[in-house]
């Protein structure tokens, strides 16, 4: 048995929370955890917490990580149902416990880690991008839907990210976007631009649409297709969304603009990752 502390990491959500978690895995991994990840978030019959229903993009196997095998994982289960139930909770909220925790959330209290550790979040602290970017974009290379190219003649992303956003609020005004543009305008940045967008009702008279480039709208295409095109850009207007993060992240470099929208949410707290030269505009109007 491994003296290494042990951590099992869900998978959930969309293909850019699944880059953030892959890629927490393995900060812990590099920080000395025996670590496992479970994809069961993804099984029809698991799937309970309301959001939008994403299917599995990505292999933990071709990140170099490992699933737990049947005992492993029923030993989480055990400890989760033991010691997170009302009678226990005193001893699981004490020093005496050193067996069990789980994490939640975005980040992680190094103070409370125990001999198992299970993590059910986004981990979306730039402490865990920490990561040679090559490889990231290496891992994707082993898609075959992974294939950068640029062929829209436009040297500007805009990604809008509506679906289930709207019905919590949490969609970014047009306005986010108009400003955004206006800055690169003033500074001489902008040629032309694209929208990447899941918007079901689009309106072609709005300012925003009428006058962009290129409108891309297929929501059956792969979203490591889409990723891969939406990296083929020079500047990048980002939604406070993880893939149009991942986009601007993996496909930017020294020449890059990247506008990301301040605050990222509106109704929960958000600690936005961003790199020196990014800049922030107000998305509240």
């Amino acid at each position: 048995m491994t003296n290494k502390k042990i951590a099992l990491i869900d998978l959930m959500g969309g293909l850019g929370n699944q880059l953030h978690q892959l890629i927490f895995a393995n900060y812990l991994e590099k920080n000395d955890f025996d670590v496992y990840v479970n994809d069961k978030w993804f099984k029809p019959k698991s799937f309970i917490d309301g959001t939008t229903k994403r299917d599995l993009e990505v292999s933990s196997v071709d990140f170099g990580l490992k699933m737990p095998n049947k005992m492993l994982f029923l030993k989480f289960q055990t400890l989760d149902k033991f010691l997170r139930n009302p009678f226990f909770k005193k001893f699981y909220n004490s020093k005496f416990n050193k067996l069990y925790r789980l994490h939640t959330g975005s980040t992680f209290n190094k103070d409370n880690i125990k001999k198992y550790n299970w993590f059910k979040g986004y981990w979306q602290s730039g402490e865990y991008l920490a990561i040679d970017k090559s490889e990231i974009i290496n891992f994707l290379k082993k898609d075959k839907n992974f294939v950068l190219e640029n062929n829209y003649n436009a040297n500007t992303l805009v990604h809008i990210r509506k679906g289930d956003y709207v019905s919590w609020g949490e969609d970014l005004p047009n306005s986010y976007y108009i400003k955004s543009l206006d800055l690169l305008n003033e500074r001489s940045l902008l040629s032309n631009y694209d929208i990447f967008t899941d918007d079901v009702s689009i309106d072609m008279d709005n300012e925003l649409y009428k006058n962009c480039n290129n409108l891309i709208y297929n929501p059956e295409e792969n979203p490591i297709r889409v990723l891969s095109k939406m990296m083929g850009y020079e500047n990048f207007i980002i939604s406070n969304s993880s893939l149009s993060f991942f986009a601007a992240f993996l496909g930017s470099d020294e020449n890059s603009t990247i506008i990301y929208p301040d605050p990222w949410f509106k109704s929960i707290t958000h600690k936005t990752y961003y790199e020196s030269n990014w800049i922030s505009i107000n998305s509240r109007y």
